[in-house]
This record gives structure tokens, sequence and C-alpha cells, in this order.
């Protein structure tokens, strides 16, 4: 997870976490919202009990047991009814959510002169007067009451709270239930009201992804130039925009490009003009060994004289190899390899080339050319064959280039790479060919490696990156 979030854009990063704030901002604030609604709504069963108790209880405890069901009518209507039960109405609501503290504060109320309360219970509950089932035993005296009183003008709404105020007075053993219809809780006009909000938060959204966009623009063309400087393109001096350090970076990206051409250029005129400056002396001195004698000692000046020869084209020849003669463009790897490849079989060797990918890299085609050129003929040299793998892995370009050779010494594998060193290589060579090979994939943005096969041979593995445009 830490490495998919690393790999978004410093822009993707910042909107999500905008969006992850505003989206809990959201959620924290409708169940905010929900608790209030609740809590008004325990408030207002609290108000219609005690509304219930001072209008009803002083009249049915002044009046005999056996008269007091010809006045329940009289305390009845559309939204609430009264019921004489032997029954708590209160725990016969199946389902129903207990307020025990709403009858403590209830019992608070009562004046010293009001009937002597022995028992008040409360509770609620969802139902629907469409059907016929409410959660009750249809036995029950809860449903009865219900039964009966929807004979009354009972208004159009389904869904209603079912609250009932079970009451049990001193001295008595049966129950006064008071059934009342409230309107549930409504939260829709919450979430209507924050859905509205959040159609804001997105477009407020939209907009910052747009400031983002526009802040990190110079520091996505300073990318750009980064990668274009990195494969030796020429670039220009970026134009200083954005914020005071982002002015500062491009600033300082400006110099450092200017030092690093100025540094490049400076180092590939004095290859070149050591190997032309050299050149000329050294053929000076061979012409003045012809009047050199004993003749043996001829020889040596001329065997000398050949390896420091041999010395300044191998720099010339480096010089030549890397240097930057191209602009970059699309390279199709495959293909490319696929050619070198068919050359050497056409001579009789032994090379084949496995592509199960086709990558597409961008670079100088003649100096990735000389690069692959250089690993495919050394597997030949000194492994007498070779399999070419082209492949794609992580946004990069891969090769292997394997031989069936002796390999090399695990302490030498790094050696391999620096100028002039053969390793103990017999016959022609400058010892430059891998040098060469690692300056331009470095060159490029690539790596490569080498590594010894299980089964014997070497492998030259180069990684270079994909094309994104």
């Amino acid at each position: 997870m830490i490495k998919r979030w690393t790999e978004l854009t410093l822009r993707a990063q910042v909107t999500i976490v905008v969006l992850a704030g505003l989206v809990l901002l959201q959620v924290v604030s409708v169940w905010i919202d929900v608790v209030q609604i609740r809590e008004d709504h325990i408030e207002l069963l609290e108000n219609r009990g005690d509304s219930f108790l001072s209008e009803v209880l002083p009249v049915l405890a002044h009046t005999p047991v056996a008269s007091r069901a010809e006045l329940l009518e009289r305390f009845s209507s559309a939204e609430r009814f009264v019921d004489l039960s032997t029954v708590n109405g209160a725990e016969t609501l199946k389902r129903g959510e207990q307020h025990a503290p709403i009858g403590d504060w209830i019992r608070s109320q009562l004046t010293p002169d009001f009937p002597k309360v022995a028992q008040i219970a409360v509770t609620d509950r969802q139902i629907d007067l469409t059907k016929n089932t409410t959660g009750f035993a249809r036995d029950l005296p809860a449903l009865r009451a219900i039964q009966r009183q929807l004979a009354f003008d009972v208004p159009s709404r389904k869904r209603w709270t079912l609250g009932v105020y079970a009451v049990r007075l001193e001295g008595e053993s049966n129950w006064i239930n008071f059934y009342v219809l409230m309107a549930p809780e409504n939260f829709w006009p919450v979430l209507l009201a924050r859905s509205v909000d959040s159609l804001v938060g997105i477009g407020l959204m939209v907009v910052l992804a747009f400031l983002v966009g526009h802040v990190m623009a110079p520091l996505g063309k300073l990318t750009a130039n980064s990668e274009r400087l990195g494969r030796g393109e020429e670039t220009g001096a970026l134009e200083p925009e954005g914020s005071v350090d982002v002015r500062e970076a491009i600033l300082a990206f400006n110099r450092m490009e200017t030092r690093i051409v100025h540094s490049l250029s400076y180092q590939v005129a004095l290859l070149r003009s050591l190997g032309h400056d050299l050149s000329g002396p050294l053929q000076r001195l061979r012409d003045a060994t012809g009047d050199v004698a004993p003749e043996e000692t001829r020889e040596r000046i001329d065997k000398r004289l050949s390896a420091v020869d041999a010395i300044v084209q191998s720099v010339a020849s480096f010089a030549r190899e890397t240097r930057r003669d191209a602009d970059t463009s699309r390279v199709d790897i495959a293909s490319m390899l696929e050619a070198l490849v068919e050359e050497q079989a056409e001579t009789g060797r032994s090379a084949e080339i496995s592509i199960e990918a086709e990558p597409v890299v961008r670079g100088r085609y003649n100096a990735l050319t000389r690069a692959f050129r250089n690993l495919v003929e050394n597997a030949i040299k000194y492994g007498n064959a070779v399999r070419v793998t082209v492949a794609s892995e992580g946004g990069m370009a891969v090769v292997h280039v394997d031989d069936e050779g002796p390999g090399i010494a695990a302490e030498e594998l790094e050696a391999a790479f620096e100028p002039f060193q053969r390793l103990g290589a017999s016959g022609p060579g400058s010892g430059l060919g891998l040098s060469i090979v690692q300056t331009i994939i470095i060159d490029h943005g690539g790596t490569v490696e080498l590594s010894n096969l299980e089964g014997g041979g070497l492998r030259a593995s180069v990684r270079l990156p994909l094309e994104t445009r």
C-alpha cells in the first residue's frame, strides 16, 4: 500500500488527502446531526409524557375504576389514545427501545398533590400502520387499542414512531397505557442537505485539482527537462515560475545544466584532442626508429610504440563510440536486437532471441546499437553462443544477453566495466567494450549488470526506462 502511494504524483496525493478529509468531515457532520435529531426526538417523548400525565392521570385517578373506560375517548384522537389493561403496554411493545431515564424525569416533574404513581415505563419503536402486523402479538391490548383507534382519521403518513407510556397508580394492579403516534426521526433532510454540501465539496475539489495542477506544472517541466538532460538532449534554460522555492530549484537546475554541458563538451574535446595530438608525434617516432640499431633494440621500441598507439586509438575509439552524435527518438528495442542476432546467425554462429515483450525506449539509435552489438559480440567471442531475451518489467525495458562461456569471478564482475580491464582475456582488444556499453546505457538513464548463470555462462542485464509518450 505504501509503495502504491509513493508511486502517485504529488498532485494525486494532495487531491486524495483533501478528498478523504472532505468525506470524513461529511460523515462526522451527518453523524452529529443524526445524534441531534435523535436527542430532539427523545425530548419530544419527554414532553408528550409530561403532558399526558398532567392531563389524563388526575382525571382517571379521581374516577372509579369501573367508570374509567367511558372516559377513554375523551382523551383519544387520531395521534394519541389511552387504553386500560392488566399488562404493562411498554413491555408488550416488541423490539421497542426502553427509556427508563424518561420515566425518571417524568416522576421528578410530579407535584406533591399529583396522584401517587407506583411505576412508570416508557418505550418506543417504528411501526407501519398500513400493515396488519405491527410487531405485537395480535391478542395484546396494545394492538387492540391501535386497531380500535384506526377508526379515527389517522393522517396519511405510513410510518410512525409509536411511543408507549405505561403508568400504574399506587394501590392498583391495572395499568393505564397511553399511546402516541409521533413523526419518526427523519434523517433524509439532513442527508439531502449534506448531499448538497458534498456537491459543493466536489466542485471545490475540481477547483483545487486545477489549482494544484497549476502549482505543480513548473515541477512537471523540471522533471521532464531533468530526464531529457540525463539522455543528453539539449533542453535549454527553463523559465523560472511558480512559488519562490520552485523558482529557486529551476534556477539551480539551469546552472547545473550549464555546468554539466560545459563539462561534457570539455571532456569530449579533450579526448579527441589527445588522440589527434599524440598520433602525429607517435608516427614521427616510429619513422625515426628506422635508423636505430641493432635490430633487436629497434623491434623493442616499435613494440612499445605500438602499445602506446593502441592506447591512443582506444581513447579515440571511446570518445567516438560514446559521443552524442544524434537526437533521441523512439527506439524499438526488440527489432534492434532481432537484427543484431540475425547478423550473428547469418555468419553461422549460435545466436537466438526470445521476445516476451516489445518495449519502446527513447534514445539515440546508433549509440544503443553500439552498446548491444558490443554485448552480443562479447557473448560470441568469449562464450561461443548468445541467447538474448527481451521483456518489460516495472516500467523498464529488460534485456538479458547470455553466453555459454566460463563466466567471470564474482569479485571481478564490477571491475569488468572499468576502462582497459580485460580480466585475463587473450587476443586483440582494448578492454573498453564493456566500459563503452556502461557509458551509453547510463547516458540513457538505464543500468547494466553482469552475473554468472547457475548452469554456466555469463549474463549481461540491461534495463532502460520505457517511453511514456
